[in-house]
């Protein structure tokens, strides 16, 4: 059985008008991670933006270590 799609992994405020949310989905059948920003419409609910990264999800692990090589890099630059 397939799970639901799309799953919200995590999202936070960017700024007072701006989410940014990371998912879980399918696209053309494909199994996919996408990191975009979404806005609040005029209608109050959030509509995604059509700029973010979307990749197969083939890369969330080489993603995931260069977002925590970023991270010990920030923290090295702080001391």
């Amino acid at each position: 059985m397939k799970s639901p799609s799309p799953i919200t992994v995590a999202e936070w405020p960017k700024n007072g008008k701006e989410t940014l949310r990371v998912q879980l989905t399918e696209y053309q059948g494909r199994p996919i991670i996408d990191l975009r920003v979404w806005y609040e419409g005029r209608d109050g609910e959030l509509r995604p933006s059509r700029s973010g990264l979307t990749c197969s999800t083939s890369h969330v692990e080489r993603l995931a270590d260069a977002l925590a090589e970023a991270l010990s890099q920030l923290k090295a630059a702080r001391r």
